[in-house]
């Protein structure tokens, strides 16, 4: 038997790793100047409402939140139904 993920939990998980990562380097970013290209990059993907700010970290999180609850429940989606075709 194999075993199955589940979706839900690996969308949470990559959702709160994928969103802290943002909001984290963009206040590195607005306290320090770190990690200038990936926040300008950053800017590029969440072009609505995203800046380096606090408002801007926070909005980082949400989007970044629901993009790895995307990727990650699609993955263990994906994973579960290749698994049972074997």
């Amino acid at each position: 038997m194999q075993n199955k993920l589940n979706a839900n939990a690996l969308g949470l998980a990559l959702g709160a790793v994928m969103g802290i990562v943002v909001a984290v380097i963009t206040l590195l970013n607005f306290w320090w100047g770190y990690a200038n290209s990936f926040t300008n990059l950053l800017k590029d993907i969440y072009s609505f409402g995203y800046s380096v700010s606090y408002l801007g970290a926070l909005i980082g999180l949400i989007f970044g939140f629901v993009g790895g609850y995307i990727v990650g429940g699609l993955t263990g989606l994906l994973y579960n139904k290749f698994i049972k075709q074997k």
